[in-house]
């Protein structure tokens, strides 16, 4: 009899298993898209690539002077914010700031978002989604936002699992 629970227990356990494909690695690219959103790190400049259309989402960071390595990080769980991470580098972007968190280098570095240009700054929304210029009522994949006269966003706080994300998009009529 101990023999049938333990052979059924084992068959529970790896039943509960499963190997998931990491699909991070083909999505790494050598250059930053067009698209990139550009942070400036202390004297390092981050070029990221935001990949939130398709699972896992992602953020691929380029950067400048070949410092450090390129890297591609799945996002990960957070209370506010975006958080991409793979347990060695962290990015964690919130309103247009960040936090470039290394291992090897043991500190944490405030980065602020780069503005394309003085005339069109660049807001991005909490997943590190660009808004497009012009548009008023934003919708982050989770949450609606606004975009006051002045270029702040401000977003509902709702929590959105990462499956249940959508594409970022302007709400204005056209």
């Amino acid at each position: 009899m101990k023999k049938i629970f333990w052979i059924m227990g084992a068959v529970i356990l790896l039943a509960g298993c499963s190997v998931q494909k990491d699909t991070t690695k083909e999505q790494v690219t050598s250059e930053p898209s067009d698209m990139a959103v550009i942070y400036n790190c202390q004297s390092q400049e981050v070029k990221v690539d935001f990949n939130n259309a398709v699972e896992p989402q992602t953020a691929q960071l380029f950067f400048t002077g070949k410092v450090h390595e390129n890297v591609i990080l799945p996002l990960v769980m957070s209370a506010s914010g975006a958080k991409y991470s793979d347990g060695v580098v962290t990015f964690w972007t919130h309103q247009g700031e960040a936090t470039l968190m290394m291992e090897s280098d043991g500190k944490n570095i405030i980065c602020t978002q780069q503005n394309m240009t003085a005339d069109e700054p660049v807001i991005t929304d909490g997943n590190g989604n660009a808004v497009m210029p012009g548009c008023k009522t934003w919708f982050d994949g989770c949450n609606t936002c606004t975009v006051s006269d002045d270029g702040k966003l401000s977003c509902a706080k709702k929590y959105c699992a990462p499956e249940l994300m959508q594409k970022a998009r302007c709400m204005d009529e056209s």
